[in-house]
């Protein structure tokens, strides 16, 4: 397994609830096998003071309480994942999962209880007597510190979680840091696919999904070897299958290569948003549009949303040039579709708030301001989609004051061709 897909493992391995209480069952049992080496440590005459029957009753209320607590914190959790479906997406339902905070608090209340429970049984076994109980006790001070912490932060969290805009600031940074990875190596360390030679020789996916992530560097191992240039025809957040191809090469590669090269892309059943930044803006044009369906009717969340996809796209396209990788030289990647990544944002929104001049116009703006900080690739695709966005006010809206207003927003802001007549 190589270095780039047990990154990706480890990443989704962090984002576990059960990470953590496993970490605790595994430092308790730690403690109480150290514990009596750590008797030398304890001050003489400490034990008299600490009895094993005040251990216990401690240990016995941090069990219940945390027990308790934990369950309290998983139906918070349970009632934020589906408020985050209902109102937002039910994509951003993992960003909640994965959560920090969030993670942390019910994950330390669980592990606070098996703590509990391991040290109980160690200390009832008879094995723990005199400065080993002490030992105990301390640590058992060290986990009412961490809970007492972890608590507080937890009930400011509370406050937050689960609601809309919580939901839109989750998906937002999810996408920042997607495209911040994309800014700073477009390429992953490799060269510009039109700079690619003749790649006739296709090569297919060996199984159907997801891309969710490529390893550039065993992509460039896997040329070096085979002694062949390799163009990768998809990117993250692809859906291949087995009659897909995915790669092409200057040359045919046997079945060792083959597998090798296709090894670099890691398949799974959905999109990811760690190495994919379209995905992050889909799943905020979603919120968007289920704010402006009837039955929510949230035009406030839809001109957020788009202020927040306005914010990912310039800061991307403002972030340092490529530079191509002199140890991937055998390697072509294609570039992000910066048309592509405006339709991920903004054509579901100029869709489902056709008939409401308020987000149209907030869009129009939006537009205006991202083709004119990098015409070069924005300017086109931003004029297209405003025509779009026009095109179909014209067809929605039954107020004519409002779409008279519309077009000459348009005309204001360069969009004359655009725009349809007042």
């Amino acid at each position: 397994m190589h270095l780039g897909r047990i990154r990706l493992i480890l990443a989704q391995l962090g984002q576990r609830l059960w990470v953590t209480p496993a970490a605790f069952a595994l430092g308790t049992v730690g403690i109480l096998v150290l514990a009596p080496m750590l008797e030398p440590l304890v001050p003489a005459g400490l034990e008299r003071l600490i009895t094993v029957s005040a251990v216990q009753d401690i240990l016995r209320i941090l069990g219940s309480s945390m027990l308790a607590v934990a369950i309290f914190s998983v139906g918070t959790m349970v009632q934020a994942l589906a408020t985050a479906a209902s109102a937002g997406s039910p994509r951003a339902r993992p960003l909640i999962t994965a959560d920090r905070t969030a993670r942390t608090a019910i994950s330390t209340f669980i592990g606070g209880f098996v703590f509990a429970i391991l040290a109980l049984v160690g200390l009832s076994g008879g094995g723990l007597d005199g400065p080993a109980r002490v030992v105990i006790f301390a640590f058992t001070a060290l986990v009412i510190g961490v809970v007492i912490v972890t608590l507080i932060a937890w009930i400011d969290r509370l406050s937050r979680l689960g609601g809309v805009a919580e939901t839109v600031d989750l998906v937002a940074q999810a996408a920042a840091d997607a495209f911040a990875a994309l800014g700073r190596d477009p390429f992953i360390g490799a060269r510009p696919a039109d700079a690619a030679p003749p790649t006739p020789h296709a090569i297919r996916s060996e199984r159907a999904g997801f891309v969710q992530m490529i390893d550039g560097a065993r992509l460039a191992e896997a040329a070096r070897e085979a002694d062949a240039d390799l163009r990768l025809l998809v990117l993250p957040g692809a859906y291949v299958d087995p009659a897909r191809p995915v790669l092409a090469s200057t040359r045919p590669l046997g079945d060792a290569a083959r597998r090798k090269a296709l090894s670099a892309l890691a398949v799974g059943p959905r999109r990811a948003f760690a190495c994919d930044p379209r995905y992050g803006l889909i799943v905020l044009s979603e919120i968007a549009s289920r704010a402006l369906s009837p039955a929510v009717n949230d035009p406030g969340t839809a001109i957020e949303v788009i202020g927040a996809a306005e914010r990912l796209i310039a800061d991307w396209r403002a972030a340092s040039p490529a530079r191509a990788g002199e140890a991937r030289a055998r390697v072509f990647v294609p570039a992000v579709d910066p048309a592509d990544v405006l339709d991920d944002a903004f054509r579901w929104i100029g869709r489902d708030g056709a008939g409401q001049a308020e987000v149209l116009g907030r869009l129009l703006k939006a537009l205006a301001r991202l083709g004119a900080a990098d015409p070069a690739a924005l300017d086109a695709p931003c004029r297209r989609l405003a025509g779009q966005v026009l095109a179909r006010a014209a067809r929605a809206m039954d107020d004519p004051d409002d779409l008279a207003r519309l077009a000459a927003l348009a005309r204001r802001l360069g969009f004359q061709s655009a725009a349809p007549p007042a």
